[in-house]
């Protein structure tokens, strides 16, 4: 089955909740819960998202998303990798891989030239996955607040 990337449009919202439907099933989810149309449409729209799908004779079988974020002290941008996953039927395939290198040759087509993913310490697979994609570890703790 030949694997095909495409980065979703504001009328791509079937594919986008396949996506999410598919991202919170291997999360454990049981009852997913899908963001309503307007709520997709209005996000899909955005210039400084993307969402990439992964795609095996027109079933989603992974995907990424990421924010594009303006530099505050240079002129620049920069791409925040925020969720990479692959259905777990379908790992070890290089669809990870493919999802990655998607981004970075948007990336390099948009002469952005950096990006960035956080993943947790104990996460050995997302670990391998970024340095196999030309990532550096950056040895800097992360904080997140709850509000």
């Amino acid at each position: 089955m030949p694997l095909t990337i495409l980065r979703l449009l504001p009328t791509d919202l079937g594919l986008a909740k396949d996506l999410i439907r598919l991202w919170q099933l291997d999360d454990g989810i049981t009852d997913p819960k899908i963001p309503n149309d307007t709520y997709l449409k209005h996000l899909l729209s955005k210039d400084s998202f993307y969402l990439f799908v992964a795609l095996k004779d027109s079933e989603v079988v992974g995907g990424l998303s990421a924010y594009e974020l303006d530099m505050f002290y240079r002129t620049e941008k920069e791409i925040f990798l925020y969720e990479i996953g692959v259905d777990e039927g379908h790992r070890r395939e290089g669809i990870a891989r493919a999802l990655i290198e998607a981004l970075k040759e948007m990336c390099r087509e948009a002469g952005i030239r950096e990006i960035f993913v956080g993943t947790e310490i104990e996460n050995e697979a997302a670990k391998q996955l970024y340095v196999n994609t030309g990532g550096e570890m950056d040895v800097q703790p992360w904080f997140s607040y709850k509000v």
